[in-house]
């Protein structure tokens, strides 16, 4: 992540729970009061595993804001401190008390002690860390309504003085000073007492007047009696490889030895994987001690990420160890960099063993370094041997890097080898016609789709191509058309319970065929080609079942590997024994012959599955009409020669190569049923009135195989597109939200009334159709209607029945037609909210001022704001 660290400013730290539901919530907190208060901002995120690609865009985008500085805390496992069945909600707040260890060791790491401590609703039972590391205010952050938090400060009351179950109350329950609580408004945690979600509620409810006060998510004119209750009980404020640590100690000390400028980014060691100590930890615990203050001024350690193609395009930079990854490696030789060679795992031997010996831009180590721990002086001998200019091997190894930089160049200029290469396989493939479609499909796992991401990119701007990629993950930016298609789960009988990965995502994609074959026919223009990768060669057959003509493999990697692997069916016929054991290198017709050092995880237990997995993809590769490999004419014309000569491996793999490299790699809501969508569709068609429906997938659809483009024709009423052409648009996909509710022709917005849904309508005096599904949003829709004045609703709640179509109707017209007098009145109330919205975060308006009361009290700003 980016550090932005602003010298003399206070510093806040927020923490935010597992979810991007809390996460996007704290971001945005973070980032006003940095903007606002000019706050340095810690984030402390909390995650259930490893980052969604959702959480990492919100995360990306907030980084590029530059406000923050945000930290991924490790994932804690609390399957053994919950019952099986347990509810999210219980699991979220086990979690974060389950992580106060790691937040402790976060803020003790810091070079600049946090003022102020914010958690959010999930984490207060973290407050007291705060006194533990001496952080001396701690506040708790609701980023919902007055109304809400009022509930849940008062439920430890009625936790004590009301009997039974609250839902069966007939009478709505008093708050003081507030507007009562009725059945229909009850979140799902206050309807099962007995439920241990339950306690949880009550437990967080007791907890918040034990900080210094409360952050909350409204305005003083919008819920001023609410707020003014709540200030009469307590003061409320408003608002890639990684290496050991004994190998990290020598690569240091080498570093250090070679008397070399070095830029280091440190991942933690791997015995630090899984632990709660923050990435600040490595510098003190993983490092030599003093390496960093002798070293300053000559080297540079850095524990977060950085901009790997930038670095490696400055002209400064004279080598670079790497891991030996063929994305990485290729990023390496684009630039001109000579290497290092440092393989840990899988290809990156091959990989190592062609960069030094073959194409001579790399050096490597005596040994492989998985084998035994590099020493100091190795390193520092290799350092300078690769950057010292008077070193003779150096030089050549320099040279050789420069050739291949500028052989890369070469490779996709016009005309160039791998321009050409990628024109005669289009053409081959009928690509090159009138707007073409092209169908990729990528396996799981985010090494898997990048590739597939970027090769799709290629052939859109290059040659003018549509592109759809399957996924079983979307995310790609225009021209690509991203379709996400969910991966058959494997089945417990199809892996064997200890299966290895290689194994679990082979059978996962064979699995995919009926999902692949239903999302292609479902197409309005079928694909001219398929491309698959090296885990889906399985798939081609539902090329020939849908009328697909041609299908290829895309192999991200180099000309070796792909030689290996489309030999690795005759090796395992002529081969006895374990390849591991066999002393000299195995031989491959007219390539570099492959020795035990350079042989692939699934190949060193020939026993094992994952081995005839590998195997079958092998002898799959010649069933398609070609290869696409991500290297290029230049830099391996041997390999290249040899996998086209029919005396050599062409009699093997049967179908052409392409080399086409070197293509770099770049670095809340609820749904409706069936029935419901077709009487929501019907409604808008009887209400006559302009529309735009962002459509998402009915709950009866959730888990099922078929994409996003299937709710056209299966859950929308025959002839419903047809006959509201030009009165209304159905949008399938994600869509930009605020900005559609900024323009001036929105007259209406249903919502299912979540609060932050809410604020987005009302800051741009949106009036709402309220539809509440679950949790607090039926709260919000009686405080929508009823109270605010904003909104109408349905005469019950959508979660009981299903809201006809002349119900809908009348709700649309009532909302938007200019006749309607209720209509009228709440048109004019939302268009006053969104002026006081505006005024209340104008300078001194009253959550502008709010926060800086509440700032300067807790010592993040030393005075008020100037008018």
């Amino acid at each position: 992540m980016l550090i932005r660290i602003i010298m003399g400013q206070p510093h806040a730290l927020l923490v935010a729970s597992p979810g991007i539901g809390h996460l996007i919530p704290i971001l945005e907190l973070g980032n006003r009061i940095s903007s606002v208060l000019n706050v340095h901002v810690t984030i402390l995120a909390v995650t259930a595993g490893s980052f969604s690609p959702t959480e990492t865009r919100a995360i990306e985008a907030a980084v590029d804001r530059g406000t923050c500085e945000i930290t991924e805390l490790p994932s804690v496992d609390v399957d053994h401190l919950v019952e099986p069945d347990a509810t999210v909600i219980t699991k979220i707040v086990e979690m974060m008390r389950a992580t106060k260890p790691a937040i402790r060791d976060a803020v003790k790491s810091m070079n600049r002690k946090p003022t102020v401590m914010i958690v959010d609703f999930f984490g207060t039972g973290l407050m007291n860390v705060a006194e533990d590391v001496g952080v001396r205010a701690k506040y708790v952050y609701v980023p919902s309504h007055a109304w809400f938090l009022a509930v849940m400060v008062y439920l430890p009351v009625l936790d004590k003085v009301v009997e039974g179950e609250y839902i069966d109350i007939k009478e709505p329950m008093q708050i003081p000073g507030c507007r009562p609580v009725g059945p229909e408004e009850l979140m799902e945690t206050m309807l099962d007492r007995s439920d241990r979600k339950y306690r949880d509620c009550v437990q967080r409810g007791e907890d918040i007047p034990m900080s210094d006060g409360v952050l909350v998510n409204t305005w003083e004119e919008l819920q001023e009696n609410t707020l003014a209750a709540l200030r009469e009980v307590g003061e409320l404020r408003r608002s890639g490889g990684t290496l050991s640590i004994e190998q990290t100690k020598e690569l240091a000390n080498g570093l250090e030895l070679s008397g070399q400028k070095f830029l280091w980014v440190l991942r933690r060691p791997i015995s630090y994987l899984g632990a709660s100590s923050s990435d600040g930890d490595i510098i003190s615990a993983g490092l030599p001690e003093g390496f960093l203050n002798r070293t300053r001024g000559v080297g540079l350690v850095v524990t977060q990420w950085a901009p790997q193609v930038e670095i490696l395009g400055h002209r400064s930079i004279g080598g670079f160890l790497s891991h030996c990854g063929w994305s990485s490696v290729l990023e390496s030789l684009t630039k001109g960099v000579p290497i290092v060679a440092w393989p840990l795992y899988a290809e990156q031997w091959m990989n190592a063993t062609l960069l030094t010996e073959e194409m001579g831009v790399a050096i490597r180590t005596s040994e492989l370094p998985s084998k035994r721990v590099i020493g100091r002086e190795e390193v520092a001998s290799l350092v300078r041997k690769i950057v010292a200019e008077e070193d003779e091997e150096g030089q050549k190894i320099r040279d050789k890097a420069e050739e291949a930089r500028v052989s890369s160049e070469r490779a996709w200029a016009q005309g160039g080898s791998s321009h050409s290469s990628l024109f005669e396989w289009a053409k081959g493939c009928g690509l090159i016609m009138d707007q073409p479609h092209a169908l990729l499909v990528a396996s799981p796992g985010l090494g898997h789709l990048i590739p597939i991401l970027e090769l799709g990119n290629r052939l859109s701007s290059v040659l003018n191509v549509q592109v759809t990629i399957l996924a079983v993950t979307a995310g790609s930016s225009s021209p690509i058309e991203t379709t996400a298609i969910q991966a058959a789960v494997a089945k417990d009988h199809l892996v064997e319970p200890d299966a290895k990965v290689v194994t679990k995502i082979v059978v996962k994609m064979r699995a995919m065929k009926p999902a692949l074959r239903d999302a292609v026919k479902s197409m309005n223009r079928k694909p001219t080609v398929m491309i698959v990768d090296f885990f889906g060669t399985g798939l081609m057959s539902v090329a020939e079942d849908v009328g697909v003509r041609d299908k290829y493999v895309y192999i991200p990697s180099q000309a070796w590997f792909l030689a290996l692997m489309v030999y690795l069916p005759v090796l395992d016929k002529v081969v006895e024994g374990e390849y591991v054991d066999i002393k000299e290198p195995m031989k491959i017709p007219g390539c570099r012959p492959v020795g035990p050092d350079e042989l692939m995880d699934p190949m060193l237990d020939r026993s094992n599955r994952q081995y005839r997995e590998c195997v079958q993809c092998g002898e799959e590769i010649s069933m398609s009409d070609g290869v696409l490999v991500n290297t290029w004419e230049e830099l391996q014309g041997n390999t290249l020669a040899a996998l086209r000569k029919a005396e050599e491996l062409g009699r093997v793999i049967r179908v052409p190569v392409y080399p086409i490299g070197p293509i770099v790699r770049t670095r809340s809501g609820g749904t409706l049923s069936l029935e419901q969508t077709m009487e929501l569709a019907c409604g808008l068609e009887l209400s006559g009135q302009k529309f735009l429906w962002v459509l998402r997938r009915p709950n009866s659809y959730l888990g099922s195989s078929s994409s996003d483009d299937d709710l056209v024709s299966t859950c929308l009423p025959e002839g419903f597109l047809d006959r509201t052409r030009g009165v209304g648009l159905v949008v399938t996909q994600w869509a930009p939200q605020v900005e559609i509710l900024s323009h001036g022709s929105i007259g209406g917005f249903l919502s299912h009334c979540g609060w932050s849904s809410a604020l987005e309508s009302l800051t741009k005096g949106v009036p709402i159709v309220a539809w509440p599904l679950y949790a607090e949003q039926w709260m919000n829709a009686t405080l929508l209607t009823e109270e605010i004045g904003v909104a109408i609703r349905t005469s019950e709640l959508p979660a009981k029945r299903v809201i006809g179509r002349e119900e809908v109707a009348s709700l649309v017209r009532k909302i938007v037609a200019e006749e309607d007098e209720e209509g009228q009145k709440i048109r004019d109330k939302a268009e006053q909210v969104r002026v006081s919205s505006e005024r209340a975060w104008a300078q001194g308006g009253s959550s502008h001022s709010s926060l800086f009361e509440w700032a300067k009290g807790c010592s993040l700003v030393s005075c008020a704001p100037l008018d």
